[in-house]
């Protein structure tokens, strides 16, 4: 498909985010509107710009994977609209794609840490899961419990002593993982 034919006004293929890294975007492009055959002529024009290192179509997967300078991430989104991709928003409020899955567990985390300290009138996460650790280390201690035997006292209070010391530091509030 020669580039003239990309400026033509013409509905929008629906594509989806496969994935997302900073400077790498994997699209999935739906079959129908001809969404497919327009990605090798896609992937040649974003390829053109200097922003970007590398666009390739893949037809049978329906796959356009682009890894462009991060700098430049606006204009990758914007010239994907103008080649009549459409990508539904699924970032944040700024736009931006959505996390990994490390990065929403992690935001899920801190959100519930957060609703936790609360609840419990500053006692986050932070402190009730090394709490924990260390309640169940005082037990099977104090009860000589086998039924933890894969995790003896000295180990489980090994964590309640790293997990506490880990999420506790100086400007532990940055800290999730």
């Amino acid at each position: 498909m020669p580039n003239a034919d990309l400026a033509a006004p013409r509905p929008l293929a629906t594509a989806r985010i496969a994935s997302a890294l900073p400077g790498r975007l994997r699209l999935r492009v739906a079959t129908e509107r001809g969404g497919r055959p327009r990605l090798a002529a896609a992937a040649e024009a974003l390829a053109a710009h200097s922003f970007v290192s590398a666009a390739t179509a893949n037809l049978q997967t329906g796959s356009l994977l682009v890894q462009y300078d991060t700098a430049k991430h606006d204009a990758v989104w914007l010239e994907l609209e103008q080649l009549g991709l459409n990508v539904p928003p699924v970032g944040g409020p700024d736009g931006q794609p959505a996390a990994e899955p490390a990065a929403r567990v992690t935001n899920g985390l801190a959100q519930l840490n957060r609703l936790v300290g609360a609840r419990t009138g500053g006692n986050d996460l932070r402190t009730l899961v090394p709490l924990g650790f260390g309640l169940m280390a005082l037990r099977q201690f104090i009860t000589d419990d086998q039924r933890l035997s894969d995790a003896p006292w000295y180990v489980l209070a090994w964590y309640a002593s790293g997990t506490f010391q880990k999420h506790n530091q100086p400007g532990g509030e940055d800290h999730h993982g």
